[in-house]
């Protein structure tokens, strides 16, 4: 997970929840639709999606992964049944609540981690807490670990983040930046502590690296890595 510091709703959100409460409606994400921004009719899912895709680098909230529009979807941090149940519906159109992840709705059968392995399970950490670049831990191996018991279940129980495939692709792209443990060509001291200061910077397109943060732990670790290594050697 990395970070989602940015919390400012789209004007279509904040224009729908204004209509609907001048008209004293329920305010329920079920019923979101379009409404009319600076004269033009905007549909207020695609603006929520769209403005969490820039907050977010265009990365999944929970896996990382490179996502679009086509192939994301807005997900509820606290589930909507949940909300509905305790009778706080409203809680499904706070933006605070919603972020962009991996699949897009078309996606069918869903995929074995994320948010479609979720469900409607509780989250121990959330991408909108502060302290979830530290509390999980990314290795170069390609796996994910935390020394937070409630946050290492849900890794594994809720969001399965070591699921073989997510794994692969993970341990795949920090060989290929030179962090990984089997690199071909992999970074010296200096070039990784280089790397691992830049790599959480957007592109001129407003995206990050597939597992940015996955990146920069891998990157500190290699770091140790080489430094053990040459006081061995002197």
């Amino acid at each position: 997970m990395r970070y989602i510091e940015k919390n400012d709703p789209p004007q279509a959100l904040l224009y729908w929840k204004a209509q609907r409460n001048a008209a004293a409606q329920t305010l329920d994400f079920a019923e979101l639709g379009r409404i009319e921004v600076n004269g033009e009719q905007v549909d207020v899912k695609k603006a929520i999606k769209f403005q969490r895709l820039k907050d977010q680098g265009f990365l999944c909230a929970y896996t990382m992964l490179r996502i679009t529009a086509d192939t994301s979807h807005i997900e509820h941090l606290i589930p909507q049944s949940k909300s509905r149940n305790e009778i706080q519906v409203e809680e499904s159109v706070e933006y605070g609540n919603m972020v962009a992840c991996y699949p897009g709705k078309e996606s069918k059968g869903g995929t074995e981690f994320g948010a479609t392995y979720r469900g409607d399970q509780f989250l121990a950490l959330t991408p909108r807490d502060s302290r979830c670049e530290k509390l999980i831990n990314y290795h170069q191996n390609g796996t994910v670990t935390s020394e937070d018991l409630a946050v290492e279940r849900m890794l594994h129980e809720v969001l399965n983040l070591n699921a073989f495939t997510l794994k692969e692709r993970r341990r795949e792209t920090l060989n290929r930046y030179g962090v990984g443990l089997r690199s071909e060509n992999p970074l010296k001291i200096r070039q990784a502590e280089r790397f691992a200061n830049s790599v959480m910077n957007l592109n001129a397109h407003g995206e990050l690296p597939s597992f940015c943060v996955a990146l920069v732990h891998a990157a500190l670790e290699h770091i140790e890595l080489l430094k053990k290594r040459r006081e061995r050697l002197r």
